[in-house]
């Protein structure tokens, strides 16, 4: 055996095998040996046939490889293995690690050639390696999988990462994005208002923005973008993403327009309800009204043409009479006052809403009561009498529902809106709670679709045991020259 190398040699903490210029193993370091787990060199060399039954070598992509690709093998022929890196299997014991080979042979005085393989445990950068590798395919993959595009820069704008919605939405290559600048993408008001909350970003931590995303083709689409501050390295980045909400802004048009017709039918069926009202409420003044008062003014003369001998039945029988009559006009007058309400068109909405007030005050129980003033100029006819039909029916809801013992309407008037308001001390109701059929809740979705149709506003505010309040507000024209 040839004389051992010096304590250089014994003392590194790479492994080292040396070959004699007969091909022979000569020697292992002690690294070696702890490496591949041998008690000293002799017992290596003299395992040496053992090595195949021992130990399994492998690329780090899976590939068994046979003996004569050892790197040990390749060195005796010769050959120069530089930093290959392979996966070594140990059958007993077992393990698994991960080294990194380099040797090739040495000529020296004499021109004899000894061989050098150097073995080099890199298992645990590997595995750091690898494991970093994996992480990192993993964001790629999670950050191209994103539904929307996905955008990565710093303070100067510099693009740093992006998906591949980004590059496919925009129509640029990578190379040219890395290129551009964030607002390269965008035109006009968009950019401005794009840049703006760039700059909120990186002011306050995070902001997001609608606008048009411009592709290299010249086409757009309506995004939402998100953009928060994170720190790399120290330095300012933005960090975000685009999700094309094109659609989402189709349909809201599409919703805004139906709900404009849709409230614009609603308020024509009412002004077609309210015309008819006020026929049928005119047909009835004009001509029920006037046969009951002829007839009234009939059996007046009858009774006072009666003959002092007119036997007591007959008397009675025609008081009775006209007392029915009395009756059935009061009914009609009520009837007429439910179609149109009187005085509304000469006298305007708050005395209207006093002689209701009044008449649903004498047919209950509630102390009922009105204030405020007269809108001037005068409200358009279809908001005054949206306005009194929301009263109607939220007086007709308390006095059926809310066992409340009084109540009070209010109508006023601001620089910008008119305010009516309706309050009770009753019972209240959860105002979140499913409305239940001939309840309270029921009549304010009729009040909601008179407000809606004037364009007003309604806000209930109701709760167990605390009363009710309705709030209209119908917006108010500031008088030029104010």
């Amino acid at each position: 055996m040839a004389r051992a190398p010096g304590t250089v040699v014994e003392h590194l903490s790479e492994g080292l095998l040396i070959v004699d210029p007969a091909d022979q193993l000569i020697y292992w370091n002690p690294a070696a040996l702890k490496i591949y787990g041998f008690a000293s060199s002799s017992e290596a060399i003299r395992r040496l046939p053992e090595l195949p039954e021992i130990f399994e070598l492998s690329t780090l992509d899976g590939r068994i490889l046979p003996l004569d690709e050892w790197p040990l093998a390749r060195v005796l022929r010769g050959e120069t293995v530089d930093d290959l890196e392979l996966r070594v299997h140990c059958r007993a014991p077992v393990w698994t690690r991960i080294f990194r080979y380099s040797g090739s042979r040495v000529h020296y005085a004499g021109h004899r050639a000894l061989g050098f393989l150097t073995v080099n445990d890199v298992t645990e950068r590997k595995q750091t390696e690898l494991e970093l590798e994996r992480v990192n395919r993993l964001n790629i993959a999670m950050i191209d999988s994103l539904p929307g595009v996905f955008y990565f820069y710093d303070r100067q704008g510099q693009m740093l990462r992006w998906n591949r919605n980004f590059a496919a939405a925009s129509g640029y290559s990578d190379q040219e994005i890395s290129r551009m600048h964030p607002l390269d993408f965008f035109r006009g008001e968009d950019r401005e208002r794009v840049a703006r909350e760039i700059r909120t970003v990186f002011e306050q931590g995070e902001s997001s923005v609608e606008a048009a995303f411009i592709a290299k083709d010249g086409s757009s689409r309506c995004y939402l973008f998100t953009g928060k501050r994170i720190a790399m390295g120290g330095v300012d980045c933005l960090v975000g993403m685009g999700i094309d909400i094109a659609t989402r802004k189709t349909a809201e048009a599409a919703t805004e327009q139906y709900a404009r017709r849709l409230q614009a039918t609603s308020h024509r069926l009412l002004t077609v309800q309210e015309s008819e009202r006020r026929t049928l409420a005119r047909e009835l003044h004009d001509a029920v009204g006037q046969e009951l008062t002829a007839l009234s003014l009939n059996l007046t003369i009858i009774d006072g043409a009666l003959p002092p001998a007119t036997p007591p039945k007959i008397c009675e029988r025609l008081d009775d009479s006209q007392e029915l009559l009395e009756e059935t006009t009061r009914h009609l007058r009520n009837i007429m006052t439910e179609l149109r309400p009187p005085g509304l068109d000469e006298l305007g909405l708050l005395a209207a809403l006093q002689e209701h007030v009044s008449q649903v005050a004498r047919r209950s129980e509630i102390a009922l009561s009105v204030s405020g003033v007269e809108p001037q100029p005068r409200l358009a006819p279809s908001e005054e009498i949206a306005l009194f039909r929301i009263v109607q029916e939220a007086l007709n809801n308390i006095v059926k529902h809310s066992r409340a013992g009084a109540a009070a309407v209010s109508l006023r008037q601001h620089s910008d809106r008119v305010e009516l308001t309706i309050t009770d001390n009753g019972v209240g109701f959860d105002t979140a709670a499913k409305p239940i059929m001939g309840g309270y809740g029921m009549g304010t979705t009729t009040m909601r679709e008179r407000a809606d149709a004037i364009g007003a506003t309604l806000q209930l505010l109701s709760a167990p045991g605390a009363g009710t309040r309705i709030v209209v507000e119908l917006s108010w024209p500031v008088p030029a020259g104010q």
